[in-house]
């Protein structure tokens, strides 16, 4: 099970699942209920690196099925290869909805109302949703297009805007200031650490 940490303080997290901000006790739950032959998979976000330190992942090292990954494995390795995926209010949760994964959530975030999404109460139901033959999300190809196809509506005005401009027309302007952006970070070499979290001024 893949439990991407999130940032925390974080609004949406403190806000929308306030019961979530103890991470660590959530990953206690997980290790103590799981069944025998799963782990749970942690992974920092990448604006807390260092900041968590030995004290939150000390415990977490100690539990014989939890493993926590260094901060630079692959997101898309670690979604991709999890039995199932837990999230508070996250982005992972959304990642690991378009690969067609099963996505446990204990907050309420928008992709929750998906119906490929379970909303759970405590981190152990989880294995519960499991084990319910039920519940295959990888076979939900016409739904989750849908669900993405009116997710992208949401973000782009793409009928009434100005220019009445489609995703046919856009191409690969659409990517063009992402694509620039990291362009960027690769030439200067940058990695989190060079970014502010946003917690304190940088020195």
């Amino acid at each position: 099970v893949a439990f991407p940490l999130s940032h925390m303080p974080e609004v949406s997290t403190c806000s929308q699942a306030p019961r979530c901000v103890d991470q660590n006790t959530i990953v206690e739950q997980l290790a103590l209920n799981a069944p025998s032959w799963l782990k749970i998979v942690v992974k920092e976000h990448p604006r807390s690196y260092g900041r968590r330190g030995a004290s939150f992942f000390g415990p977490l090292t100690r539990s014989p099925n939890v493993v926590v990954c260094h901060p630079h494995v692959s997101n898309y390795e670690l979604l991709t290869r999890a039995e199932a995926i837990l999230a508070t209010t996250g982005t992972s949760g959304f990642e690991g909805l378009v690969f067609g994964k099963k996505v446990g959530v204990l907050g309420r975030p928008f992709y929750a109302a998906y119906a490929g999404v379970k909303k759970l109460s405590h981190p152990e139901e989880l294995y519960e949703a499991l084990a319910d033959p039920l519940w295959a999300p990888e076979d939900m190809h016409e739904e989750r297009r849908a669900f993405l196809a009116a997710h992208a509506q949401t973000q782009h005005d793409f009928r009434f805007g100005p220019n009445r401009l489609y995703p046919a027309d856009g191409g690969v302007r659409w990517a063009c200031a992402l694509e620039e952006t990291m362009a960027f970070i690769d030439m200067h070499g940058l990695t989190p650490l060079h970014f502010d979290s946003g917690l304190c001024p940088l020195r």
